[in-house]
């Protein structure tokens, strides 16, 4: 919904405004869906550039000890993504959409495919890199 407009200088921060729409990410699944006339996205990932690695401050000597000195990692929870957003092209608004039954796993490196209004989402590596 859009953020009314102001009456008076006064009364401009009286209102309050909700920003929707999904988090910056990567390896994200997106499709056009015709029916609708809007984008579907699902998934991928968001990390810090550069990735952290076990070499950085921080990593203490549990990783080290591990014999990972100098190896990039993300952990397989808190970078990967398992929501499913609608843009909606007409009004330009974002809308987070429920998956209802067995949800996907968080992953990226996937493709999502619309067929009238059945959805398949083809995996190709979930967080821990399997196919």
């Amino acid at each position: 919904m859009p953020c009314p407009k102001a009456v008076t200088w006064e009364s401009r921060n009286d209102q309050h405004c909700e920003v929707f729409w999904p988090g910056r990410r990567s390896g994200h699944a997106a499709v056009y869906d015709v029916s609708r006339h809007g984008i579907w996205i699902h998934g991928g990932y968001n990390s810090y550039f550069p990735y952290p690695t076990s070499k950085d401050e921080g990593s203490g000597p549990g990783t080290q000890s591990l014999g990972m000195q100098h190896k990039a990692f993300l952990p397989a929870y808190q970078f990967w993504l398992d929501d499913l957003w609608f843009y909606d092209i007409e009004s330009g608004y974002w809308r987070r959409e429920n998956i209802f039954g067995r949800q996907p796993a968080r992953r990226s490196g996937h493709i999502l495919i619309a067929s009238g209004d059945i959805f398949l989402l083809h995996i190709l590596t979930g967080a821990s890199g399997t196919t």
